[in-house]
C-alpha cells in the first residue's frame, strides 16, 4: 500500500490540473466505451440468449462503435496527447518541485514517441485480451450448457475467465508504463526500457502490481453495482467519464511515484524541499 498512499498524497495537490489535462480522452472514452467492458458484460451476459461467438462479441464491443473510424482515432489521439502532458508535468514536478503547465507543445514533444510506442503496445494487449475472453467464454458456454441462455455455472465460469485473464494481462503489461519515464529521463531505447521496466517492477512485484490494478478494482465494483439500476444514456456517459478520469489521473501519478520510488530518485515536490 506504500505506493498507493504516496500516489493519493500527491494527487491531493495536483489532481485538478491533471484532471483538466486528462478530461478530453476521459469524455471520449466515456461516450463511446463502457468501462472495463471485457469484465462488466457478465450481468448482461447472464440474461442473453447466446447463439454463438458474435453475441458475446457484441456484449463486449459496441458494434456500432467498431463500424466508425473516427471515435477510435479521437480516443487514441486525445489519450496520446493527454498522457504526454500529464506525465511530463508530473516528472518536472518531481524533479524541480514546481507544478507548472507551461509550453505544452514542448512537453508533448519530450515524451511523444515513448508514449506512442507504449500506447500502441497496450492497445494490442487489450485487443488480444478481449478476444481471448470472448473466445474462451463462448467455448465454456458451449461445453457447459450449449447455446441459449447461460446457466449459473456458465456465468460463474465466464466471470472467472474474464477476471483471471485481466489480471494476467495487467501483470504482463503494467511494467510497460514505466518505459515512458525511463525513456524520457534516461534516453533508453525501446528494448533497454523494456528490460529496465521489468527489472524495476521485479524489486517489489506484488505491491507494484496491486497499486496499479487498484483503480480497475474500484471501477469494476462500481460498474457491477450500477448494473442493477436503470440509467439513462446521459448519466451513463457522465459516470463513465468520471471513472475514466479517475483511472487516467491515478495511473499517470502512480507510474511516476513508482518510478521514483523503485529507482531511489530524489523527489523535490515533497514539503521538506520547500523549507
Amino acid at each position: 500500500m506504500k505506493y498507493v498512499r504516496e500516489t493519493f498524497a500527491y494527487l491531493k495537490k495536483s489532481f485538478w490540473l491533471l484532471a483538466l489535462i486528462c478530461l478530453a480522452p476521459s469524455v471520449a472514452l466515456g461516450f463511446f466505451v463502457k468501462p472495463l467492458a471485457s469484465m462488466t458484460f457478465i450481468p448482461a451476459y447472464s440474461q442473453t440468449v447466446v447463439r454463438g461467438f458474435g453475441d458475446i462479441f457484441a456484449l463486449v464491443f459496441r458494434v456500432d462503435f467498431l463500424k466508425l473510424v473516427f471515435p477510435a482515432i479521437l480516443i487514441f489521439v486525445t489519450l496520446l496527447f493527454s498522457l504526454c502532458l500529464s506525465l511530463s508535468v508530473i516528472e518536472k514536478h518531481f524533479r524541480m518541485g514546481r507544478l507548472t503547465f507551461r509550453k505544452p507543445f514542448s512537453e508533448i514533444n519530450n515524451s511523444f514517441f515513448p508514449v506512442l510506442k507504449v500506447l500502441l503496445c497496450l492497445t494490442a494487449v487489450m485487443i488480444v485480451y478481449s478476444l481471448l475472453v470472448i473466445s474462451l467464454v463462448s467455448l465454456a458456454q458451449y461445453l457447459i450448457c450449449g447455446f441459449g441462455k447461460p446457466t449459473a455455472s456458465a456465468v460463474i465460469v465466464a466471470a472467472v475467465i474474464s477476471i483471471a485473464l485481466f489480471v494476467l494481462s495487467f501483470c504482463f503489461s503494467a511494467p510497460l508504463m514505466l518505459m515512458i519515464p525511463l525513456s524520457v529521463m534516461y534516453g533508453y531505447s525501446f528494448s533497454d526500457a523494456i528490460t529496465s521496466a521489468f527489472e524495476l517492477v521485479g524489486k517489489n512485484p506484488a505491491t507494484a502490481i496491486f497499486g496499479g490494478i487498484l483503480p480497475f478494482i474500484i471501477v469494476l465494483i462500481a460498474e457491477y453495482i450500477l448494473s442493477f439500476f436503470p440509467i439513462i444514456f446521459a448519466v451513463r456517459v457522465i459516470v463513465s467519464t468520471v471513472m475514466y478520469l479517475f483511472i487516467t489521473v491515478y495511473l499517470s501519478a502512480y507510474v511516476m511515484v513508482l518510478m521514483f520510488s523503485l529507482s531511489g530518485l530524489e523527489r523535490r515536490d515533497k514539503k521538506e524541499f520547500y523549507r
